[in-house]
């Protein structure tokens, strides 16, 4: 069902044979995605390295969303392939531009007890208010 709301995004990747066997062959290669906020780095991503077993098949997908919750602005995702004496290739930039109305809204623990206390004592107070009013009409 769409929302139109964003949770998170999927990254897929496949690894062309000649760059397979870089990054299983090579000690200390690792494939990450960079990922980008407005063209300020927010975090790289490990997809892949030389110390895992190699995989059947092609690598990787992966539901990213951002440590700290989405913001408005334009990301980038960026595949690099790296061995340790440096970078071997990296991928064209993908971009996922967000809006205010795409960004979903998480409510904190906090608030939401916030507000189950204010239910709970309006609660009480109503209870006890027809409590009273009930034993003030039974005396009379």
């Amino acid at each position: 069902m769409a929302t139109g709301v964003l949770l998170f995004a999927r990254i897929d990747c496949e690894v062309n044979e000649s760059y397979q066997s870089i990054l299983f062959s090579e000690l200390g290669a690792e494939l990450t995605v960079v990922v980008s906020l407005d063209g300020k780095p927010l975090e790289e991503i490990a997809l892949l390295s030389s110390s895992q077993p190699k995989p059947n098949a092609n690598p990787s997908s992966l539901n990213y969303v951002p440590t700290q919750g989405w913001s408005i602005g334009t990301y980038s995702f960026q595949a690099k392939l790296s061995i340790s004496e440096g970078v071997v290739e990296t991928s064209t930039a993908a971009a996922l531009k967000v809006t205010a109305e795409a960004v979903a809204k998480a409510v904190s623990w906090a608030i939401l007890g916030v507000i189950i206390g204010a239910i709970l004592i309006v609660a009480a107070a109503t209870v006890i208010v027809i409590l009273r009013r009930r034993r003030d009409m039974l005396r009379a």
